[in-house]
C-alpha cells in the first residue's frame, strides 16, 4: 500500500519549500565539489533557479520521446511513461546539470522504466528510436543506469494516480447515478498528462 511505500516515506514531501531545498542543495553541492576552482570560474555556475529550467525543458523532451516510442508499434503502457517521469524528476531532485546532462537522464529513465514495469524492450531496439551514434548512446545508457539507482536509493516501487482513477470510474458505475462516465476520461487524462509538468507527484498521494 501508498501508506507504507518507499515513494511515501523517501519521495513525498511535506510542501513546495522542501523540494526547493533540495534543488538547491544539489546545486550547492555539485558547486562544493569543485572547491578548489578560482572565484572566476565559481561565477560561472548556473544557479538552482537556472538549473530548475533546463531540467523542465527536458520534461518536454521525455514527453516527446514517450509519445513517440512504440517499439511494439502501440503507446507505451501509463505504468511505463507515469514511472519515467518520477524517475526524472526524483534523479534532478538530488542531482545537478551540470554534472549530469538531462538529455542522457531521459533516455536512461525511459529504458528503466520500462524494465521496473516489466515491459521488456532490449537495449539494441531502444536506441533504434534515438538519433545520432546509436552505439554511443546504448553505452551512455547503461553507464548512466546504475548512477540513476543510486541517486533513487535503489527505491524503485512508483504508485501512479491513473490506478486509482479505474476504481473511481468502478466506484461511479456502480454506486451512482452518473450517465456514462466513461465521458470524463478526456478531462481526467488531460489532467494527468499536465500533472507530469509540476511536483505534484513529489506532494500527494497518487
Amino acid at each position: 500500500m501508498f501508506s507504507n511505500s518507499s515513494q511515501k516515506k523517501y519521495w513525498t514531501f511535506s510542501n513546495p519549500e522542501q523540494i526547493t531545498q533540495y534543488r538547491e542543495n544539489a546545486n550547492k553541492n555539485y558547486i562544493n565539489s569543485l572547491a578548489s576552482c578560482g572565484k572566476s570560474v565559481k561565477d560561472c555556475f548556473l544557479t538552482a533557479e537556472e538549473e530548475l529550467t533546463i531540467v523542465k525543458y527536458y520534461e518536454n523532451c521525455l514527453k516527446d520521446f514517450l509519445l513517440h516510442f512504440k517499439p511494439r508499434k502501440e503507446p507505451l503502457p501509463k505504468d511505463v511513461k507515469g514511472t519515467a517521469f518520477h524517475f526524472y524528476k526524483r534523479f534532478f531532485l538530488v542531482s545537478s546539470v551540470m554534472d549530469y546532462h538531462p538529455k542522457e537522464m531521459v533516455m536512461t529513465c525511459i529504458y528503466l522504466a520500462c524494465k521496473i514495469c516489466e515491459y521488456v524492450v532490449p537495449i539494441d531496439v531502444f536506441v533504434r528510436s534515438i538519433e545520432g551514434n546509436q552505439k554511443l548512446v546504448k553505452n551512455i545508457i547503461l553507464d548512466q543506469e546504475m548512477e540513476l539507482l543510486y541517486r533513487m536509493g535503489f527505491k524503485l516501487n512508483i504508485f501512479l494516480p491513473h490506478r486509482s482513477i479505474e476504481g473511481l470510474m468502478i466506484d461511479l458505475r456502480t454506486r451512482s447515478n452518473l450517465q456514462k462516465p466513461e465521458r470524463l476520461y478526456d478531462h481526467i487524462n488531460r489532467f494527468l498528462g499536465s500533472m507530469w509538468f509540476t511536483d505534484i507527484c513529489l506532494l500527494y498521494s497518487p
